[in-house]
């Protein structure tokens, strides 16, 4: 897990999409999100092509609807301004909440792949995890930290 921090919304969303390699559109989408907002924290998803290889877009885009519409009022999203890219969250413990959610229905396990440190530790146990071994995507949360300064760090969301 990486951590910047003290960033305007236009440098925070130039972080991002160094960290995150995310194209020039998503870049503008991260950018306008953060520059709109003053609600605290937002995580921003890159989608991991790998994973979406083996288990397809509908796939990923359950898992998106889900994480967007986690613990919301009926018919709102939490991504209405950057839909499966920026997903803003009232405080960083419903990320939190909203990622055990996901890790323990059965329906959303196959965005989770073990660390590099549990694939080590299963290694020195002689245990070859026969799972899926790649994450749906990569994350990084933005805290707003005033008006116009931003602190970003690269989160392990997908990962077990």
């Amino acid at each position: 897990m990486y951590s910047f921090e003290g960033h305007s919304p236009h440098e925070a969303s130039e972080v991002i999409a160094v960290e995150l390699n995310l194209n020039v559109d998503e870049k503008k989408a991260v950018f306008r999100v953060l520059d709109e907002t003053d609600e605290d924290p937002i995580m921003v998803i890159r989608l991991n092509q790998n994973w979406i290889n083996t288990f397809g877009l509908a796939a990923a885009n359950q898992v998106l609807d889900a994480i967007a519409t986690f613990h919301m009022p009926q018919g709102q999203r939490r991504d209405e301004q950057a839909t499966h890219l920026c997903f803003r969250f009232a405080e960083g413990s419903h990320i939190n909440a909203c990622r055990d959610f996901l890790l323990n229905n059965a329906a959303y396990q196959n965005a989770f792949a073990p660390s590099a440190a549990m694939l080590a530790h299963l290694a020195t146990l002689n245990f070859n995890y026969p799972g899926n071994r790649e994450p749906l995507g990569f994350c990084a949360q933005v805290n707003k930290i005033g008006i116009r300064l931003d602190d970003i760090q690269t989160i392990p969301f997908f990962y077990m």
